[in-house]
């Protein structure tokens, strides 16, 4: 992190989520620097308090806050969509939106950089989809039940885990939120074998080692979809976004970890946490374990918020050439993370490709 330790001339603004990440990032900034924490589930929530005492820890002058407040939400998630033209869910660009948001009031409008600490779960392999696919597709491989499990896995979905060595096919699985595989998805056999060829030429070599599925997880979610997402929408509000854990440097380091440190601390974040005890981070912080950004979504499903919206998909016919909505919905209607995951989707045929 040497890259960090330079002096800065002014005020900068870091995203500090609560966790060890953030919290790293602004034991280098200056103290007159502002914060700003996305509170998903509310103002007395882990995240907001863990964030307070980072703030507190290092003395930083202010300690914005947002909290999740749906019509809001909705009307800018739909905004932002129409002007960055791509689909995302709204619970994982809204936040990122919203704090840009708060930021740009407390600077009235002028440009600001904000740092935020994404992306440190998946570079330094403490990232479960990661872990995961690595010994599936290892195990797989030898598995002389795997033809059994192929013709059963879209009846029961959790069995495409022992059904396949494709890790492209596995780290779909762990982000699809329960939408692949499924009998309500048809996805072509030769699709991930094509993902897979066209990641080889990207790694250049079959991935074999735990840091080529890093490097996947990279290529396929973090660059397609999390960089997108953390670089388009603050933007949008006046913030130049700066993420330290994907410089060149911090990348090249973490891909070098042997896999015998990765999997202490049950393929925990064992260097970052040593960085954050030498950074002078709260004890409580570097010891709350791991959990992302999220998004409060319990209200919204109790006033039955998303009822409209899945009709609406359901009734879709371009969305359900390829989906079959209605029996997806009658096994994930109050999933909100299959929800939501869907409603991007639709949201972006609807707006950005004018269908109906």
């Amino acid at each position: 992190m040497k890259f960090l330790a330079v002096t800065f001339p002014h005020s900068l603004p870091v995203s500090l989520s609560g966790g060890i990440d953030s919290a790293i990032i602004a034991s280098y900034l200056p103290k007159q620097s502002v914060a700003v924490t996305w509170g998903g589930w509310g103002s007395g929530t882990s995240d907001v308090r863990y964030a307070e005492q980072s703030f507190s820890a290092f003395k930083l002058a202010k300690h914005l806050q947002c909290l999740v407040d749906y019509p809001k939400d909705e009307l800018l998630y739909h905004e932002a969509l129409a002007q960055v033209r791509h689909p995302f869910p709204l619970s994982f660009g809204i936040p990122y939106a919203r704090m840009a948001q708060t930021l740009q009031e407390h600077f009235a409008g002028q440009p600001f950089l904000v740092f935020a600490g994404q992306n440190a779960d998946t570079i330094t392999g403490a990232f479960r989809p990661t872990v995961y696919s690595y010994y599936f597709s290892k195990c797989n491989r030898y598995n002389p039940l795997r033809p059994i499990f192929a013709k059963l896995s879209v009846q029961q979905r959790k069995l495409h885990l022992l059904s396949t060595s494709n890790p492209v096919a596995l780290i779909a699985f762990f982000h699809s939120c329960g939408i692949f595989p499924g009998p309500w998805l048809n996805v072509p056999k030769k699709y991930f074998v094509g993902k897979l060829s066209d990641l080889r030429s990207q790694i250049g070599h079959s991935p074999k080692r735990f840091s080529d599925y890093i490097l996947m997880e990279e290529l396929m979610t973090e660059a397609r979809r999390n960089q997108f997402v953390q670089n388009a929408l603050p933007p949008l509000y006046g913030a130049q976004v700066c993420l330290p854990y994907y410089h060149p440097e911090v990348v090249e380091l973490f891909l070098q970890v042997p896999q015998r440190i990765r999997r202490q601390q049950n393929f925990g974040k064992v260097i970052l946490s040593e960085l954050a005890r030498k950074r002078g981070v709260p004890g409580s912080v570097i010891a709350k374990g791991k959990k992302g950004m999220s998004y409060g979504y319990t209200e919204y499903i109790k006033q039955g918020l998303h009822v409209q919206t899945w009709d609406e998909m359901q009734r879709h016919e371009l969305l359900n050439r390829y989906i079959d909505v209605a029996a997806l919905r009658a096994r994930h209607q109050n999933s909100f993370a299959t929800f939501d995951l869907l409603r991007g989707l639709h949201a972006y045929l609807r707006l950005v490709w004018r269908t109906t």
